[in-house]
């Protein structure tokens, strides 16, 4: 497909989704015929058919056929990008150590949101939901540990952290099903971390920092060892759909709307897994179509458009010619970024000191990886040293959020990549709306180039200090 038939169908495709966020209109509302949509854009039908592959995919807007067929309004907006963070999640075969370390920056947040919140009524409940259920069955187990979930989430009453945290909490668990946990695998999860989930609880309740935090440090080692014990993912296609439909998608791979798995999305899921580890050739080769196709046992299409899924999520490029085929690349979440970043901005009307007390954690832990990376030789993360040090002129104001843009994009975990960059999305809409807050730019431009000094020489220490005076004289410290 042409490059620029891609690009076009993508921007037309964000500019529908944004106008139907901004619409609020409900799921299964009519748009219109793909013709309609053309001309009230002003576009050609191959561009807009483009656009609606894209948005249909992301799940803004479903394709019915026939007489009373067109384009409706798919599932609801949060529920779609619930889906597609963790799905890129999946997609890019990141850890379950990673996964549980973003979760703790974030759960951390959260429990202090909801013990400075909760009120007796409130603790009641929690108490009331955190006792173990009488049907002692995995499913019950598993329900049990989803309801007081959602209720911590729903008392922080912080809806952008919210929808980060969901996926966080279901990816673990679909990196279980995947690799070959059961269902009964699954509650057992919860079974065993019931008394765990009980005393977060009493320590949320009491504001008990350091044991609330010591217990979901123990919650997040369970959870990464339950990951570890399953190392079998399919083979097959229908063993791919098998595991899938178990997940509920639920968990599919575009929709959270109960839709049945379709082959693509398993294919799609088969070829990412299989490319999770290293290369399968020096070159990163995964194989042409034909050999791909013939090793799976799918029709052309089918294969088509699970390559379609990876190209959007990064994980795969196609190249033509005779040396020509599927290839990997490194995982880029910039198309999940921007779609989650704008949906947060538009619709949940973000707190910055939230915002900005998310990034900042993150981006502590960030600092670490990157100072490693750094001891052990890492060329990559040198290199985005450079690029963030040339940014740094005097000639122009310094990027408010510089300092975690470059963590962003010199650490290789892609949890981290891409929590930073969907909460600076955000960011830097209400650091746009805010030009007449004061700042000192000439400190903002020497505290970042003193951080970029202390990271090359490995500080870690003075490095996370020197992050905090940073965040201290930011945009995000004031409420707008």
């Amino acid at each position: 497909m042409k490059a620029n038939l891609v690009k076009a169908g993508e921007r037309i495709a964000r500019q529908l989704e944004k106008r139907l966020i901004e619409a609020g209109w409900s799921a299964g509302h009519y748009l219109g015929r793909e013709e309609d949509l053309a001309r009230q854009i002003g576009a050609s039908r191959a561009i807009v058919r483009e656009a609606i592959a894209i948005a249909e995919m992301d799940g803004f807007i479903e394709c019915r056929r026939g007489q009373a067929g067109g384009l409706f309004v798919g599932i609801p907006a949060a529920d779609t990008r619930n889906s597609m963070l963790r799905n890129y999640l999946v997609f890019a075969g990141v850890k379950g150590s990673q996964i549980q370390n973003a979760r703790l920056t974030i759960e951390k947040i959260l429990c202090e949101a909801v013990a400075r919140r909760a009120t007796r009524a409130d603790a009641q409940k929690l108490r009331l939901l955190a006792q173990l259920p009488d049907d002692r069955s995995p499913a019950s187990y598993a329900k049990h540990n989803t309801t007081l979930n959602k209720e911590i989430l729903s008392l922080a009453q912080m809806p952008p952290l919210a929808l980060c945290m969901t996926p966080l909490l279901q990816a673990n668990t679909d990196i279980g099903v995947w690799n070959g946990a059961s269902e009964s695998d699954v509650g057992q999860l919860s079974a065993e971390t019931a008394d765990l989930r009980r005393e977060l609880v009493e320590a949320l309740i009491s504001f008990d920092d350091s044991r609330m935090l010591a217990i979901q440090h123990q919650l997040s080692a369970a959870h990464v060892h339950w990951t570890e014990r399953f190392s079998t993912p399919p083979t097959d296609v229908e063993d791919a759909i098998v595991r899938l439909t178990m997940l509920g998608q639920k968990f599919a791979m575009h929709g959270a709307d109960g839709r049945l798995v379709k082959k693509p999305q398993a294919v799609a899921r088969l070829i990412a897994s299989s490319i999770a580890g290293d290369p399968p050739d020096r070159e990163g080769r995964i194989g042409s179509e034909d050999e791909i196709v013939r090793r799976l046992g799918v029709s052309g299409g089918v294969f088509r458009e699970a390559v379609r899924t990876l190209e959007r999520y990064g994980i795969v490029r196609v190249r033509r010619g005779n040396d020509g085929g599927l290839f990997k690349r490194t995982p880029d979440p910039q198309a999940i970024v921007n779609a989650v970043g704008l949906f947060i901005a538009t619709t949940q009307r973000p707190s910055p000191v939230v915002l900005g007390r998310t990034v900042h954690r993150l981006g502590r832990s960030a600092t670490t990886l990157v100072v490693n990376d750094l001891e052990q030789g890492n060329e990559l993360t040198r290199k985005e040293l450079v690029k963030a040090r040339a940014a740094l002129t005097d000639e122009k104001p310094p990027d408010l959020f510089g300092s975690y843009r470059f963590l962003a994009n010199a650490v290789e975990d892609q949890v981290l990549v891409a929590l930073l960059g969907i909460l600076l999305v955000p960011l830097d809409a209400i650091a746009a709306s805010a030009d007449s807050a004061p700042y000192d730019a000439q400190q903002m431009r020497e505290l970042q180039r003193s951080f970029l000094d202390l990271i090359e020489a490995r500080d870690l220490h003075m490095a996370r200090r020197c992050l905090v005076e940073l965040g201290r004289i930011d945009v995000v410290r004031r409420e707008i």
